[in-house]
C-alpha cells in the first residue's frame, strides 16, 4: 500500500469469516468506529470471538523521499506498523445464590419477562 507522508491512525478488526469469502458473518464492520453484532448475542459461540486495535504512525519523515522520488522509481521507503489487538468484548459467568428468592419475587410481584443488564468498566493502569 502506498501512502502519503503524513500522520495516520490505523484501525484493525479481526474476526472469523468463511474460507475464501471476506464477507462479514457476525459483525457489521462497515463503519470501523461503530462495529455492531448481527443477530442475537450467544455467549457460548466461540466463532464470534473478535479482536480490534488502533495505532498511530507518523510518516512525515518520509516527505523528502516522497518529494524527490522519480515517478518511475521502483524504490519507496518501507514502514512497518505494529497494531496490538485486544478483545472488544468480555465473557462473564454469573453465579447466583438467591435464585429461589428471585423466582419467588417474579411470581409474587408480577415481574414476568424480567431481564438483567450488566455494565462493566475496565480501568487501565
Amino acid at each position: 500500500m502506498q501512502l502519503d507522508a503524513r500522520l495516520y491512525t490505523f484501525t484493525a478488526w479481526c474476526d472469523y469469516v468463511e474460507d475464501h469469502n471476506a464477507a462479514d458473518l457476525h459483525f457489521d464492520t462497515t463503519v470501523p468506529a461503530q462495529v455492531s453484532l448481527y443477530g442475537d448475542y450467544h455467549p457460548a459461540c466461540t466463532r464470534r470471538e473478535a479482536f480490534c486495535g488502533t495505532a498511530s504512525a507518523d510518516l512525515t519523515p518520509y516527505q523528502e523521499a516522497q518529494d524527490t522520488q522519480d515517478a518511475t522509481a521502483q524504490y519507496a521507503p518501507v514502514h512497518h506498523q505494529h497494531i496490538g489487538l485486544k478483545r472488544p468484548q468480555a465473557k462473564f459467568t454469573l453465579l447466583s445464590t438467591d435464585t429461589e428468592e428471585f423466582l419467588h419475587l417474579i411470581q409474587t410481584r408480577g415481574y414476568g419477562g424480567a431481564t438483567a443488564r450488566v455494565a462493566a468498566t475496565a480501568a487501565s493502569g
